[in-house]
C-alpha cells in the first residue's frame, strides 16, 4: 500500500523533530502571553497616569474659572445694586421736584 508506506516514512522522518514541535511552541506561547501581559499592564499604567494628570490640570483650570466667574458675578451684583439705589434716589428727588 503506497499511502501507508508514505505515512510510515513520513513518521520515521519526523520522529527526530517530535520534541521540537512541543517545546518551542510552548515556550513561544508563554513568551507571547508574558509579553502581552506586561505590555497591557505598562500601557494601562501610562494611560491612568496621564488621565490623572489631565484631570488635575482641568480641575485646577475649572476651579480658577469658577472663582473668577463668582467674583465677576458679585462685582456685577454690587454694581447693579448701587445703580438701583442711585436710581431710587434720583426718582425720589425728581418726584419731590415735580411736587413743588
Amino acid at each position: 500500500m503506497q499511502g501507508e508506506e508514505t505515512l510510515d516514512s513520513w513518521e520515521a522522518m519526523m520522529m527526530k523533530f517530535r520534541s521540537l514541535w512541543n517545546k518551542p511552541f510552548i515556550l513561544v506561547a508563554l513568551a507571547c502571553i508574558l509579553t502581552g501581559a506586561l505590555t497591557s499592564v505598562f500601557s494601562s499604567y501610562l494611560l491612568v497616569r496621564d488621565d490623572r494628570r489631565a484631570r488635575q490640570h482641568c480641575e485646577s483650570d475649572i476651579s480658577w474659572v469658577a472663582k473668577e466667574y463668582f467674583a465677576m458675578k458679585e462685582a456685577l451684583e454690587a454694581k447693579t445694586s448701587k445703580e438701583k439705589v442711585s436710581n431710587k434716589a434720583i426718582t425720589k428727588a425728581s418726584a419731590k421736584d415735580k411736587k413743588k
